[in-house]
C-alpha cells in the first residue's frame, strides 16, 4: 500500500535548474517536492492550503533574498524546520540564520548532503513515523543486515550525521566507515544517505522495485548543488 505522501510538502526554493534536477533525483519517492525558482514562486505555493514538513531555501535568489522569504512565513509557520544553501560566508547573513533557528550550507553542496534535514522532517510525522520504523525493521531483516550496522542505520535515519553517529556509538572514524560499508553492500547503495533514501522509499511504498540500486544509480548524481561534478570519496 502506497501512503499519501502529499502530506508530506517539502519545498525547495532554487533557481537552477541543474540542482533541482539533482535534488529531485536522490530524494525521489520520499515525499511530494515542490519547487520554485523565485520568491515570487514561493510565495505562491506558500499562500495555498496545505502544511510543509520543511523548507529548503537559496539565499541568493533572482527576485530578493531567500532569508527575507523565511523571516516573513516564519512568524506565521514557526514550527516549520528550514535549510538555507549561501554561496558566501558573510556574517551579516549568518546572523540572520541563527536568529531564525536554521540550518545553513555552503555551496557547491552534494545533494546528499541534505539528506539528514530531510529526514529530520519526515520524522517530525507523527502518522509516518511508524511505517519509517516498520520500513526499517523489514529491511533489517530481510537484507541480513547486522547489529552494528542496523544500529548506524537507525540513528541515520533519525537524521544524525555522520560525526554525530561516530559521538553516539562511540566508534571511531574508521569502523563507521566499514559499518556504512556494510550497509551499502546489504543496500545495494552509493552513501549512507542512499541508504537512508531507500528506507523512506520503503516506508512509502512497500511494493515499489525501486528500493536500491543507488550505487549504479549514484554515477548519475555526482553533481553538486551550484558547483561542478565530483567523485564521492569511500
Amino acid at each position: 500500500m502506497v501512503t499519501d505522501s502529499r502530506k508530506r510538502r517539502l519545498l525547495i526554493v532554487e533557481d537552477s535548474e541543474k540542482s533541482a534536477v539533482a535534488i529531485r533525483y536522490v530524494l525521489r519517492g520520499t515525499c511530494t517536492l515542490v519547487f520554485a525558482k523565485s520568491i515570487a514562486e514561493a510565495e505562491a505555493h506558500l499562500t495555498a492550503p496545505g502544511e510543509w514538513i520543511g523548507w529548503i531555501v537559496d539565499i541568493g535568489l533572482p527576485d530578493g533574498s531567500g532569508l527575507d522569504l523565511v523571516e516573513h512565513w516564519q512568524r506565521k509557520r514557526p514550527a516549520v524546520p528550514v535549510l538555507f544553501f549561501t554561496a558566501s560566508n558573510d556574517k551579516r547573513d549568518l546572523n540572520r540564520i541563527c536568529a531564525l533557528r536554521s540550518l545553513v550550507l555552503t555551496k557547491p553542496v552534494s545533494p546528499r548532503k541534505i539528506v539528514p534535514f530531510v529526514a529530520h522532517c519526515l520524522n517530525q510525522d507523527a502518522n509516518f513515523a511508524p511505517r519509517v520504523s516498520a520500513a526499517y525493521e523489514m529491511l533489517v531483516q530481510t537484507r541480513e543486515i547486522t547489529s552494528a550496522e542496523a544500529a548506524v542505520l537507525g540513528l541515520a535515519i533519525r537524521g544524525l550525521r555522520h560525526e554525530e553517529i561516530e559521538k553516539e556509538r562511540g566508534i571511531s572514524e574508521n569502523t563507521l566507515k566499514a559499518q556504512i560499508g556494510g550497509l551499502m553492500e546489504r543496500l545495494d547503495a552509493g552513501s549512507l544517505e542512499d541508504c537512508v533514501i531507500v528506507v523512506y522509499r520503503y516506508a512509502v511504498d512497500p511494493d515499489a522495485t525501486d528500493l536500491g540500486h543507488e550505487k549504479r544509480a549514484a554515477v548519475k548524481t555526482r553533481k553538486r548543488v551550484g558547483g561542478t561534478t565530483h567523485r564521492r570519496k569511500r
